[in-house]
């Protein structure tokens, strides 16, 4: 609308009248008063004219609301401005009206500049009374809103932090008639979201409780931008909205409330789910779309232990740990959720100390098992836990405190200390013999894979790793063409570290949805022979690039191979490969830095069975067409012009030879090209004498 006013200024004609509507609103820049009395004398049935007055109107409205005891005037004025016919369209100048002819415009315009001298108290107070009054003004709310927003962050910032005040604020602001969603909305959530990660302490040791602001903030009022990725100087920010659900679950859990905990629950369960499909229900403005949530599903596992929904946080934890198998947290989560079957827990324990060794975060580990040992009158290893956890606490100056100090009070531990327990110096060995329980509730329901081991071989950053062929389950038409998979030499069983190429094992294991494999155990297979996952199969050498050195095989229309000419097998009485050899070839899938997936072959040999017929064809009797020295035969055999060329075909000729099967690239067809020549009658040669 203001760039409708400054078109008019520049655009319109000028009038006869002595003074314009143009005019005024120049004048209105630099002596209101006389801007408003040029306008007077406008004519009325002009809609640019009574926009001239009614704009004099509202600014002088404006100023003599400033005024001490002046409502007369401004009351004056505020007639006059109601009695105009404004035009319905022109939002700015309406909106402006409804603002000054409010009868405490005085009162607001005095908030209004306490707000800007920052004395928000002082500009809330006389805002709070006329939102009473008049509780359909969004305008005089959203002041106030504001106003409430500022007081609530000097409380916040300040130390120790006053929760009542805080408290008090959020309150009035959920009282108030606001547009949602709104910046000033989600700065209000932004606020919440502060204190509650606040380190400054609360006067009176109260908490602030997130999740039942949350709640009444309603997590319908998110942003788009709110569920985007954010950067900050070059470095990724998760979603806001991601840090409110996180935040949300630990406000509930903090809290120990069974209808906060089941809301937040049923909340991040949808956003999980969601995130799970492609086609969800929400339109793209609340979607996290490609952002990982894995911290989400981990608050999710916590609130399933929280509500006694074991078996559900079992299986979340089993797919964690899969994907996070060496974070000791995972396991001593999955430990706590097997509370009703000592063995698992235990073995979840040690698995959990297996992967950590640092005291200082696995000590609440180490005081569980401790617990296990005592309630098994174990008192020695019970008392080697109890005396790592304080021989670190006193080497590091750390507090003694609740457990710990209980525990090292008590008699059987002061006659462990005074006993000789030089036997046993430490736990490792139990953990060992435990931990393997807990791996297998990894990989316990996946079924046996068979394998054949390949070469070791050494990463660019010396990592040493050892190939490993994987049975291809997937490939229906090549199912003897394993995949090409690698593992760490010291995940290895010792027994499978000095087995020899190529010995037969099997393994359970899963591809991730990074497309690597994820191998869990393996261990020898004697039933199967050596590369026996390997079935070979037949192709046809079509093509010798000697100049390259390669050696070009066709084993199907989705299939072929390269292999150097270094590596094909050296054949009897000193004969060497031929275009139309047949080899029998083991071949194994990998897959490149690009992603994708290609094969290599494992080892040759040339073969004397016949080629395949979906490989080579035996012509007889075709009749060439000819055209720039190239030929096709009636049933679309292509004769290059090598062939043409060597042996002398002309058009119309008759012949026979064999055929392989071949792909146009510039067509990108598949067809048959003549490969040998075996015979040619020309009509020029025949002679019938």
């Amino acid at each position: 609308m203001i760039m409708q006013y400054n078109s008019f200024l520049h655009n319109k004609p000028n009038s006869a009248l002595l003074v314009s509507s143009k005019e005024v609103f120049e004048k209105r820049k630099t002596d209101l008063d006389n801007a408003y009395q040029m306008a007077k004398t406008l004519p009325l049935n002009d809609k640019w004219n009574i926009r001239a007055l009614a704009w004099c109107l509202v600014d002088l409205i404006k100023r003599e609301g400033k005024k001490e005891n002046n409502q007369t005037r401004v009351n004056q004025f505020i007639n006059e401005l109601n009695s105009l016919n404004i035009p319905e369209d022109d939002d700015l100048l309406l909106n402006q009206i409804e603002w000054v002819i409010n009868p405490d415009i005085q009162d607001i315009t005095q908030a209004k500049e306490l707000s800007k001298e920052h004395k928000y108290g002082e500009a809330a107070n006389i805002l709070v009374k006329i939102a009473r009054r008049q509780p359909k003004n969004k305008k005089v709310h959203e002041s106030l809103a504001w106003n409430l927003y500022y007081l609530s962050k000097d409380k916040i910032e300040t130390n120790p932090i006053n929760l009542n005040y805080i408290n008090r604020y959020f309150h009035e602001y959920f009282l108030l008639n606001l547009e949602k969603p709104s910046i000033l909305h989600t700065n209000m959530l932004r606020l919440a979201l502060k204190l509650f990660n606040s380190d400054s302490p609360i006067i009176g040791n109260q908490s602030f409780n997130f999740i039942y602001f949350f709640e009444k903030w309603k997590p319908e009022f998110f942003t788009h931008e709110d569920y985007k990725e954010q950067s900050f100087e070059g470095k990724k920010i998760q979603p806001f909205a991601l840090n409110i659900w996180l935040a949300a679950c630990k406000s509930s859990l903090k809290n120990n409330n069974l209808m906060e905990m089941n809301w937040a629950l049923d909340k991040i369960s949808q956003i999980l789910e969601e995130s799970n499909h492609s086609s969800c229900s929400l339109t793209n403005q609340h979607r996290f779309g490609n952002i990982d949530l894995t911290w989400l599903k981990w608050q999710q596992i916590k609130l399933f232990l929280a509500l006694n929904q074991n078996d559900k946080a079992i299986n979340s934890l089993i797919l964690f740990a899969k994907q996070k198998n060496n974070e000791f947290w995972v396991w001593e989560k999955l430990g706590d959720a097997h509370q009703h079957d000592d063995a698992l827990k235990i073995a979840c324990y040690c698995k959990a100390l297996l992967c950590k060794h640092d005291i200082n975060f696995v000590s609440k580990v180490k005081l569980k098992l401790a617990s296990f040992f005592l309630e098994n009158g174990d008192f020695m290893r019970a008392g080697i836990e109890i005396q790592e956890i304080l021989d670190y606490k006193n080497q590091n100056n750390q507090e003694i405190k609740d457990d710990l100090l209980n525990y090292s009070q008590q008699s059987w531990f002061q006659e462990y200390q005074n006993s000789n327990h030089q036997n046993l110096k430490n736990n490792t060995d139990f953990y060992q013999q435990w931990a393997n329980q807990a791996e297998e509730l990894l990989y316990y329901n996946l079924p046996w894979q068979r394998a054949v081991l390949g070469k070791t071989f050494q990463t660019d950053i010396n990592k040493i790793k050892r190939i490993i062929y994987l049975e291809n389950m997937d490939n229906q038409a090549f199912k003897g063409i394993p995949h090409e998979i690698n593992i760490s030499e010291k995940r290895l069983p010792e027994s499978i570290k000095k087995a020899k190429e190529n010995t037969s094992i099997r393994l359970k294991g899963e591809w991730q949805a990074t497309k690597k494999f994820q191998v869990y155990c393996l261990e020898k297979d004697n039933q199967l022979e050596d590369w026996s996952i390997f079935t070979p199969y037949l192709g046809v050498l079509d093509h010798l690039n000697h100049e390259k050195k390669i050696a070009h095989f066709i084993l199907d229309k989705n299939l072929d191979i390269v292999i150097k000419m270094e590596d094909l097998p050296k054949l009897s009485n000193k004969k060497s490969w031929q275009v139309l050899d047949v080899a029998e070839i083991r071949l194994y899938e990998y897959t490149n830095s690009k992603g994708e997936k290609n094969h290599k072959a494992i080892s040759i040999q040339k073969s004397e069975q016949a080629a395949p017929k979906h490989l080579l064809m035996i012509f007889s009797h075709e009749i060439v067409s000819k055209h720039n020295n190239l030929g096709f035969t009636e049933n679309g055999i292509f004769i290059d012009k090598n062939l043409i060329n060597q042996h002398n075909i002309n058009d119309d000729a008759t012949i026979s030879g064999i055929a392989l099967l071949n792909f146009n690239q510039k067509k990108r067809t598949w067809g048959w090209k003549a490969t040998k020549i075996t015979q040619v009658f020309n009509i020029d040669d025949l002679n019938y004498d």
